[in-house]
């Protein structure tokens, strides 16, 4: 019985050393993301994005990029930074009539970390001026994001293509979008 009460406090001094070893560990490794979710999150910003474009909300639209975002249009225009997209998209509803996007993210990748990721696929862009001409323009893309510390995907980066052709059986283009 003496044995037992010598043993006692040693047993528990090791799995009180165990358990604080166990913790220690737990506190240093990554944190386990659900990579799934946060693909359909990126997904979701596409429909989001779409729902601000057609509300020509040019703050909104501001807001899903990263203050140092750069884009690269297929044509090599560059639109840099929140004054870049701010003057972009002012400039793109001064007229009237409307404008859509249609963006089908084909690829979205979120790296293990949960904070970086990529999407490719392609956006339609349609204008309908006052008089009913409409006008669309299909390109690819490449997107780059990062989850902010507020836990919102933006937009980093990215680049489109030069305007793809229509597919067979397919409405053709009027002339080229803005």
């Amino acid at each position: 019985m003496r044995k037992f009460f010598l043993l006692a406090p040693l047993a528990a001094l090791v799995f009180v050393a165990c358990e604080q070893q166990a913790a220690e560990q737990a506190a240093t490794e990554e944190p386990v993301v659900d990579v799934a979710a946060e693909e359909q999150a990126v997904r979701a910003l596409a429909d989001s994005y779409e729902q601000s474009f057609a509300a020509k909300d040019t703050e909104a639209l501001v807001g899903y990029y990263t203050p140092d975002a750069v884009w690269t249009a297929h044509d090599g225009t560059r639109t840099e930074g929140a004054d870049g997209f701010r003057a972009q998209y002012t400039t793109m509803f001064a007229s009237p009539g409307t404008a859509t996007i249609e963006i089908e993210p084909e690829t979205v990748v979120v790296a293990a970390s949960g904070d970086v990721g990529y999407s490719t696929g392609t956006g339609t862009v349609t204008v309908t001026t006052t008089d009913g001409q409409t006008m669309s323009q299909t390109t690819a893309h490449i997107v780059t994001f990062a989850k902010g510390d507020d836990g919102q995907w933006r937009l980093t980066g990215g680049m489109d293509t030069a305007p793809l052709a229509a597919s067979p059986g397919a409405e053709a283009e009027t002339a080229p979008a803005e």
